[in-house]
């Protein structure tokens, strides 16, 4: 029983994991939009405006991982930091890219593809399993 407990916490990032490799791979193939940063926050991190078509758009996910959890509803992110000279945030109004789905462009990321934070999941999700499989629970009487 405590070989299938000690499991359960690979086994949920694993799951997260598949969607993740998913969307990143999927990410990589989307066209791209100039974008304009328009808010930049610690919590939430850029926020990037962009149009296709007629329509405008937004966009706070950085990689594919954030757009992978937030659609279970979840957070995900590494920590965003706001650097400000002169009370002036040098990232406001900078033009960057960002790759959209074209079937949902409302699914929009900064950097596309198997990014350094998507690559860090992965990693770790593959090294708890790993280290799970050479040291299994120990069984207590």
């Amino acid at each position: 029983m405590g070989f299938i407990l000690a499991f359960i916490p690979a086994l949920i990032a694993l799951f997260l994991g598949v969607p993740a490799i998913t969307d990143a791979m999927n990410s990589a193939k989307w066209p791209t939009a100039h974008a304009v940063v328009v808010k930049n926050d610690m919590q939430v991190g850029r926020t990037a405006a962009f149009q296709v078509g007629d329509k405008k758009y937004s966009t706070t996910f950085e990689h594919s991982l954030e757009l992978t959890f937030s659609k279970f509803g979840a957070e995900f992110n590494l920590g965003h930091q706001v650097a400000s000279y002169n009370g002036i945030d040098p990232e406001i109004g900078k033009n960057i890219r960002v790759s959209y789905n074209p079937a949902n462009p409302s699914e929009a990321v900064v950097e596309p593809g198997f990014s350094i934070p998507v690559l860090i999941y992965l990693i770790c999700t593959g090294l708890i399993m790993f280290i799970r499989l050479i040291f299994p629970a120990s069984h207590r009487d």
